[in-house]
């Protein structure tokens, strides 16, 4: 337990002050893997939100393997460590001169009861007023909003509020009294929008997203994408125009080399702000742009058939010839990115804020890894080869993606999904695809597409239309 530092301790004691996490974490160190949902009915949750807002909570401590299912990783077995140190007798942890005392026992029963979280997800609208606010506290209960296009907070005091409201993620819109406003901030992440409170109630009705509503959420996705797109673009277009948006009227070239990018290499990028252009050209180039006062953080370098991209401010522009990347690893935490490469054959996205562009094409079988906690993406792959045996696999936490797929008429597509919160709206040349779809045929193709989704919240729409030779 030495190497636990006190950031991953209070992390740890945290999670393990909850008895649905508790339990989780005591049936992951005996009976891993499981599924989602083998998961949900071994702990006992019957509310897919609530138990999704418990995995959330403690998502450091947990990892997948190839199916999707979860473990324990090394911090969430020193986690059951703890855990079972606990449950042999009353333990008090010193931390910091602070004395934290926890008490578990087999069973999962506690000294005291604690405040229980109830999730509120999978809304149109939700108006919490003071009257509301103030029910929830008379049964002990704290609020979590989640997944929720609109979210009004009506006027009411601040002490009522902070006790009540545990957090708000991955909402559209939030609205709230000015004398709240950093309350709510504090409490907000994957909020795509929060303004005051206008005191003025929709004409429209609170209800939850249904299947039937399909149509709606993939608009609601184009219309957010359209408008982020068209800023996408434009930093991109001009990274000089981006330092008079964001700071000071100043731009200078501070990089410009040619470099040597080996025939199918493999691209490693991370981008936690600035702009970034990738895309073909008939040699290998970088160049760097200081766009503001700020000097930008670049790390570039070249390893064999590996390139190695680390960016935090400023534009910069890549070029890379024909041919060159075969396989391209993003991690983007913010910023602006925009990648053009055709003939891709590996595409891992981890993306937790910013916002992004992919467009590829391809003439191979391709791989498609994303996994958003955050952020926009959206993108468009052609597949232009019939045989083989391509894979999408989309693990959404949060954030939006919307992606569009186009492939060879004869192909043949299976779909697995798998919706445990957020809003997802998936078309097979304009068939709307639920749960799990495998094509006539798909078994004997020479030509595969396999899709597999798996939605804790956030928005994706996917778009996957057959073209003619």
């Amino acid at each position: 337990m030495k190497d636990l530092g006190p950031e991953e301790m209070d992390y740890i004691l945290q999670v393990l002050s909850n008895r649905v996490r508790r339990e989780v974490i005591r049936i992951l160190a005996r009976e891993s893997p499981l599924s989602y949902s083998a998961l949900m009915k071994r702990v006992g949750v019957d509310d897919s939100g609530t138990f999704g807002f418990h995995i959330r909570k403690m998502q450091r401590l947990l990892k997948k393997d190839d199916m999707g299912e979860y473990m324990l990783n090394d911090l969430g077995k020193k986690a059951y460590e703890i855990l079972t140190g606990l449950m042999r007798e009353e333990s008090t942890v010193e931390d910091g001169g602070e004395a934290v005392a926890i008490e578990a026992r087999e069973g999962g029963e506690e000294s005291s009861e604690e405040p229980s979280t109830i999730v509120i997800s999978g809304r149109l609208r939700f108006d919490l007023t003071e009257d509301i606010a103030e029910s929830y506290r008379e049964k002990g209960n704290r609020i979590y909003f989640s997944d929720i296009i609109r979210l009004r907070i009506h006027p009411m005091p601040r002490e009522l509020f902070e006790a009540v409201v545990e957090g708000i993620n991955k909402c559209i819109d939030v609205e709230a009294p000015e004398d709240l406003m950093d309350i709510v901030e504090s409490k907000s992440s994957g909020v795509l929008n929060i303004q005051r409170y206008s005191g003025e109630r929709d004409r429209d009705v609170e209800g939850y997203i249904s299947h039937d509503m399909d149509n709606f959420v993939g608009d609601l996705v184009s219309k957010i994408l359209s408008a982020t797109s068209i800023i996408t673009n434009k930093l991109v277009a001009s990274g000089f125009r981006f330092g008079r948006m964001f700071g000071p009227s100043r731009h200078e070239l501070v990089i410009d080399e040619n470099i040597s990018v080996p025939s199918g290499s493999k691209m490693t990028i991370d981008l936690s702000g600035g702009v970034i252009e990738v895309k073909q050209g008939s040699e290998g180039r970088i160049r760097v742009w200081k766009t503001g006062w700020r000097n930008p953080e670049v790390d570039f370098d070249v390893r064999g058939d590996s390139i190695y991209l680390d960016i935090g401010g400023g534009k910069c522009e890549l070029t890379v010839p024909e041919d060159a990347v075969k396989d391209i690893y993003m991690d983007v935490n913010g910023g602006v990115l925009s990648l053009r490469i055709p003939g891709l054959e590996t595409i891992d996205l981890d993306i937790s804020g910013g916002m992004a562009r992919i467009d590829s094409s391809t003439d191979k079988p391709v791989n498609v890894d994303i996994n958003m906690n955050g952020g926009v993406l959206s993108g468009s792959i052609r597949l232009d080869a019939a045989g083989g045996v391509s894979k999408i696999k989309c693990d959404l936490n949060g954030g939006i993606v919307k992606l569009g797929l186009r492939i060879p008429s004869e192909t043949k597509v299976s779909v697995d999904n798998k919706f445990f919160g957020g809003y997802a709206s998936i078309h097979l040349d304009g068939r709307n695809i639920h749960g799990k779809y495998v094509e006539e045929g798909f078994g004997e193709s020479s030509g595969k597409l396999m899709i597999h989704n798996e939605l804790m919240g956030g928005l994706l729409t996917m778009d996957i239309r057959r073209e003619s030779p």
